[in-house]
């Protein structure tokens, strides 16, 4: 099978510029305030400051902020774009 029978998604190419240098700094900043809130639940729950089990999501970062990047932005309330998770969706909210 020749690569032209694959889509520019499949070929792993995407049709237009990419995200601006600017946009990929603001993903990066949004990825990493999730690690560091995370890092502060992890250390909040060894030290037995907080009641029950903490499910950390260390590693999953890029996946909300992804997701989210591409949600519907705009003027309607509520937005029309929805997200269903299957965790407890702290970094996505």
């Amino acid at each position: 099978m020749s690569t032209a029978e694959f889509s520019p998604a499949e070929q792993g190419t995407l049709p237009g510029p990419g995200p601006s240098r600017e946009e990929l700094l603001g993903l990066y900043e949004r990825i990493l305030l999730i690690r560091r809130t995370e890092e502060r639940l992890r250390a909040g729950a060894a030290a037995g400051k907080l009641p029950g089990a903490v499910h950390l999501y260390i590693g999953e970062e890029a996946v909300a902020v992804g997701v989210c990047a591409h949600l519907e932005t705009g003027t309607t309330s509520p937005p029309r774009t929805a997200v269903m998770v299957t965790t407890w969706p702290r970094a996505e909210a």
